[in-house]
């Protein structure tokens, strides 16, 4: 037999705002309780009580046969085995509401940087997440993350990996939407997790997000099969949440601390002279609240004026909030508020990064060129020190350079006249 792969990548956001990740992950057995408060939602529910529809059983037969014969190995595997699961689970679903649950396999936020692999949603407002991982890869990472919980976020490391990396994309993509989805599954094919995430306001008012994760489940689990387990998630994704913590058994989590900003006190507006001195520098956003630092990797084209020691002050580039930023097929353009700046961060991909260092490249070649940006370095995200000391590789490139007004628009996208 071949050996899979069990790696998982890793999250770093382009900006970080830490309130979007977890706080805090502990265990809890939903099973008992989500068993008996099914069966009491089923007894209030009159369609529990009607024959299964056609559509419904074919759905079920479909999925039975599946299970007989599936060979799971790969993710591809565990894929196609959520989709049978998600036929069920919609059909099911609008016998019992009829209503539709329609499944997406493909939701994205911020450009496609941060997704779960599938999500229910009912009239536009999505109820579950279900993220999906290889049988190797699944019981790697969740049995270690059995091992530590209860498991408390550094939320300001900026960058996570293995289970953690898991588990904060999970709620960064829940915490990304208007009305934030409270219940998500991770899927190993023959095992699954439940998540279940809980928003407690702190001070300032921001949601800030705990996590209670269930043992492992096998799917052959006769007395609580994953379709039930997801139509349950599905029906109470609008009830009360404090209704809802009760039936489970699971007390409120106590408001948390603030987030307190982790950037210096004292830090000043970067201008065009200063950049070309910096190896350090911050990016700012101001609504939500996120911010990076970054490091310099290459040197600047234009050269630092005068000479002696590189200036001590923390400097930042502050992103408008307000400028759509533009979305592009290697990374993400943010404008400064001062309209001095763009800002390219790529995306955490090796093509991508390879991307955005060609194209540092092109622009010293044609340095002497009139009319082109000016460059002022080539950034990579701070992503922190290992045990022993040494400098982590971003997985995430910044191109910093002038800003030269809005792009034109494409030539294919004009009237005639405009032509």
């Amino acid at each position: 037999m071949g050996t899979y792969p069990t790696g998982t990548h890793a999250f770093e956001p382009d900006l970080l705002n830490p309130s979007r990740i977890p706080l805090r992950v502990d265990a809890h057995d939903f099973r008992p309780c989500i068993s008996d408060h099914f069966k009491e939602i089923l007894f209030q529910t009159p369609a529990a009580k009607s024959q299964i529809s056609s559509v419904a059983k074919s759905d079920f037969l479909t999925l039975a046969r599946r299970c007989g014969k599936h060979k799971l190995g790969t993710e591809a595997s565990v894929r196609e085995l959520s989709r049978e699961i998600s036929g069920v689970v919609d059909s099911i679903y609008f016998d019992l509401t009829q209503k539709s649950l329609e499944t997406s396999t493909e939701p994205s936020e911020e450009g496609k940087q941060v997704r779960t692999d599938r999500v229910y949603s009912c009239l536009d407002k999505v109820l579950l997440l279900w993220d999906e991982k290889s049988p190797a890869a699944f019981n790697h990472h969740v049995s270690s993350l059995q091992v530590h919980l209860p498991l408390k976020f550094n939320i300001f490391q900026g960058r996570w990996e293995n289970e953690e990396a898991i588990l904060a994309k999970i709620v960064w993509h829940s915490s990304s939407l208007d009305e934030k989805p409270r219940w998500a599954i991770l899927f190993g094919g023959e095992d699954y997790l439940l998540i279940l995430i809980v928003y407690v306001k702190d001070s300032h008012g921001l949601d800030r997000p705990f996590l209670f994760c269930s043992p492992i489940h096998s799917i052959y689990d006769a007395g609580l099969p994953i379709f039930s387990v997801s139509i349950y998630m599905a029906l109470t994704a609008n009830i009360p949440e404090d209704d809802l913590l009760q039936k489970l058994g699971i007390q409120r989590p106590t408001a948390p601390e603030p987030v307190l900003d982790p950037l210096p006190k004292t830090y000043a507006e970067a201008t065009t002279t200063q950049i070309s001195k910096l190896d350090v520098l911050h990016l700012v956003l101001d609504e939500p609240v996120s911010y990076r630092k970054l490091v310099r990797i290459e040197q600047a084209l234009t050269e630092p004026d005068g000479e002696g020691q590189k200036p001590r002050m923390n400097y930042a580039i502050f992103l408008d909030s307000k400028c759509e930023r533009m979305e592009g097929s290697t990374g993400t353009t943010y404008i400064s508020k001062c309209r001095s700046f763009a800002v390219k961060l790529s995306h955490q991909t090796r093509n991508a990064r390879k991307a955005l260092t060609d194209e540092w490249e092109t622009y010293i070649k044609l340095k002497t060129q009139k009319g082109q940006a000016t460059m002022y370095g080539l950034f990579e995200i701070d992503a922190g020190t290992t045990e022993d000391g040494k400098r982590k590789e971003g997985l995430r490139y910044v191109l910093v350079m002038s800003y030269e007004g809005e792009s034109p628009c494409s030539f294919s996208v004009l009237s005639d006249a405009e032509r």
